[in-house]
């Protein structure tokens, strides 16, 4: 069997030799899930389901983001009828000249070249909760965990096999915490 599947349809191993893709990106995918899931739990998990829905309904920055990610779906799905059309001509022109689009895309490829730091860390530690921090750091440990592996497997491939190029790309010192736009 090549994929062990878990109960809710996902997948917590691959058994595909050399498909190190698969493997390094499920390994990441668990770390960053349990860490997420850790994160969350500790500041809403609540008695029951209508304590974690009241606490996430009270909670602006939340609801903030709800509605910023909620609004634009309207749009796309064509929710504003007619009055697209009336302001189809006025989105035209606000658009802006061949030589404006060249100098945005400009400063888009200028400000997306890679200026972060590696999955997990920041310039700056903006979590100051003790217990946030905890959960922080044990994520941090996981990472650091992940990247033994991928170069113990990768050493000991090359002791193996002189013309193995090692695969590095889901290091996670290699994956950026975030985009620069």
């Amino acid at each position: 069997m090549y994929l062990q599947l878990t109960g809710d349809g996902g997948v917590n191993q691959v058994n595909i030799p050399g498909f190190f893709y698969a493997e390094d990106g499920l390994r990441l995918y668990n770390a960053i899930h349990n860490y997420v899931e850790q994160y969350v739990q500790h500041y809403y998990s609540g008695v029951d389901d209508n304590d974690i829905r009241n606490r996430l309904l009270g909670d602006f920055e939340i609801q903030a983001f709800y509605t910023e990610l909620v609004k634009p779906r309207a749009y796309q799905n064509g929710g504003i009828g007619m009055q697209a059309l009336v302001e189809e001509q006025a989105v035209l022109n606000c658009l802006p000249s061949v030589r404006e689009t060249f100098d945005i895309m400009t400063n888009f490829t200028l400000l997306s070249q890679e200026t972060t730091q590696p999955l997990g860390q920041s310039e700056v530690q903006l979590i100051e909760d003790p217990n946030a921090v905890t959960i922080l750091n044990q994520f941090r440990a996981d990472l650091a965990e992940i990247e033994r592996e991928i170069n113990a497997r990768n050493q000991a491939i090359i002791a193996g096999n002189q013309n193995f190029v090692p695969y590095t790309r889901l290091l996670p010192s290699n994956i950026p915490n975030s985009i620069a736009i």
